[in-house]
């Protein structure tokens, strides 16, 4: 059985006498891998090619089936809310799923959103429409672990990288480690602050501002997915303080 998607207001199913229907073969781009990328160098007086790192490209999904009316006037209706989804160029979040038990994406317009009227009663229509998602990630439960030291985890199949929310009284600073990498902070956190720590991008947040030249060393680190905990520590040059690690469900 195909998932239930919505975004923007819109939701498509499988099944149901109105509304946007997937077909049998609409559901396409969600449950599969995506392409590998990468440059690639012969070897020119020997077999095969260099060694050189590959990478993962961003997401389409399309969802394709019928839009299913009571009247010709609410079809024109749906057609106008399909065609007006994410029109205007902005991402929106491809939510897959259950209640409780979903995966989602940020998404902009693939291609051309396709509806053709189909029918004497002019109250059904085909309809495609396809989504590119630039970070071919998908997300689901977000985890808020507290404490000093951390068992991280996450059920995921493809690494997570972590946000990481620091409290407490630190005049000298403090550091991070996981897995021997380290994130060192020279910056004094009072009672009352909170740094935040980007591990994707390597950047430091003292509330909402980002902070310059209060990081000595940003080695990222990253939790492995299918549940298995990994170690991270906060110890403070001197002090106490306590983090928060947050960690998503990550899939690919």
């Amino acid at each position: 059985m195909m998932p239930r998607a919505s975004i923007g207001g819109l939701v498509f199913a499988d099944h149901g006498s109105r509304g946007f229907v997937i077909s049998p073969d609409g559901w396409q781009g969600w449950d599969e891998g995506v392409d590998v990328r990468g440059d690639e160098s012969v070897r020119p007086t020997s077999h095969g090619a260099f060694d050189d790192a590959r990478y993962l490209s961003a997401r389409v999904v399309t969802i394709g089936g019928t839009i299913l009316a009571d009247t010709p006037a609410e079809l024109q209706h749906m057609r106008a809310q399909l065609t007006g989804l994410l029109a205007d160029g902005g991402p929106g979040r491809l939510t897959v799923g259950s209640e409780g038990d979903s995966q989602w994406a940020d998404v902009r317009l693939s291609g051309r959103t396709a509806v053709k009227v189909r029918g004497s009663t002019r109250t059904d229509a085909a309809f495609q429409v396809s989504f590119w998602a630039p970070d071919m990630r998908k997300y689901g439960e977000l985890r808020s672990l507290p404490g000093s030291t951390v068992q991280a985890y996450q059920y995921g199949n493809f690494p997570a990288t972590p946000v990481i929310e620091v409290t407490g009284s630190m005049p000298s600073g403090y550091m991070v480690a996981s897995q021997g990498r380290q994130f060192v902070v020279n910056q004094a956190l009072s009672s009352g602050q909170t740094h935040r720590i980007d591990l994707a991008r390597g950047w430091l947040y003292r509330g909402s501002t980002l902070q310059s030249g209060a990081v000595d060393v940003a080695e990222s680190f990253t939790v492995p997915g299918g549940g298995k905990p990994v170690s991270v520590v906060l110890t403070p040059v001197s002090g106490s303080g306590q983090m928060t690690v947050k960690v998503t469900d990550t899939y690919i």
